[in-house]
């Protein structure tokens, strides 16, 4: 997958998307788990915007790969 860093190719493995995308959900979920005691309304909306954004990356990487062909 190029990443268009200086031409610069770099191949992303399933393992690697998959550990990248359990790790930001993780996160998530805690700052979510927090808010939600706190400030409910604010936490439905970035539990919205989180998963979103995830959707998006990973449609985004796995896009490229197929691809690339990689």
């Amino acid at each position: 997958m190029n990443t268009g860093g200086g031409g610069r190719d770099m191949n992303v493995s399933v393992d690697q998307v998959y550990r990248a995308a359990r790790a930001s959900a993780g996160f998530a979920l805690a700052t979510g788990a927090f808010l939600w005691a706190n400030v409910p309304w604010m936490a439905a909306t970035m539990a919205l915007l989180s998963i979103m954004t995830s959707l998006i990356a990973a449609a985004t990487i796995v896009g490229a790969a197929i691809k690339d062909g990689k």
